[in-house]
């Protein structure tokens, strides 16, 4: 009787361990999964051109994340590491409601200057608002949303069926933003 029930409770203990470590890798998948977004991201702007001007204005590359999910300490980590365009990068994160107030096209003069906008799936719907805020401006919008780049998303990362994390690029929101491309990243990603 006394095996049975150490029995029973070793099974017992057993799948908890397996539970917490089952947790355990999911939540490390989803860290790396940011990291490796990051990482797009941080390579991204060696293949991308900003006005002078648009990056003349303080010491500093902004980079704005619209419903963090985690990118955004992925991204602080990255800032801390490598500087982006040579100079010092700063991350601010936002929740839905600070992004209505601060891209509302009705204030642009109060639109603080970001490089990067990273739009997260959880915010899709305010791509548009954004796109709309910031059209006179060289900034870079990424998001994570199927049909955003049609929205007015310059790059869109999206995963494959096996998993793999990819992107797509609409060539003519980069004109429109007056921002430069290279062939070589063109030719990475899915244009349209």
């Amino acid at each position: 009787m006394n095996f049975k029930i150490c029995s029973k409770y070793f099974c017992g203990f057993l799948i908890l361990i397996q539970f917490f470590l089952i947790h355990i890798t999911v939540l490390y998948a989803f860290e790396d999964e940011y990291r490796l977004k990051a990482a797009y991201i941080g390579n991204f702007t060696l293949f991308i051109d900003w006005p002078q001007e648009a990056l003349t204005q303080d010491d500093s590359f902004h980079i704005a994340v619209i419903h963090d999910t985690g990118i955004g300490n992925a991204l602080k980590e990255l800032a801390d590491n490598l500087p982006l365009k040579q100079k010092k990068v700063v991350v601010t994160c936002f929740n839905e409601a600070q992004a209505l107030q601060v891209f509302d096209p009705e204030s642009l003069s109060r639109l603080p200057h970001f490089s990067i906008i990273y739009i997260s799936s959880q915010a899709k719907n305010l791509i548009e608002r954004i796109v709309l805020a910031t059209q006179h401006s060289s900034v870079l919008i990424i998001t994570e949303s199927p049909g955003a780049i049609l929205q007015g998303s310059h790059i869109n990362l999206y995963k494959t069926d096996d998993q793999y994390l990819r992107f797509e690029i609409h060539e003519q929101n980069f004109s429109r933003s007056h921002l430069r491309i290279s062939s070589r990243l063109l030719k990475l990603g899915r244009t349209l």
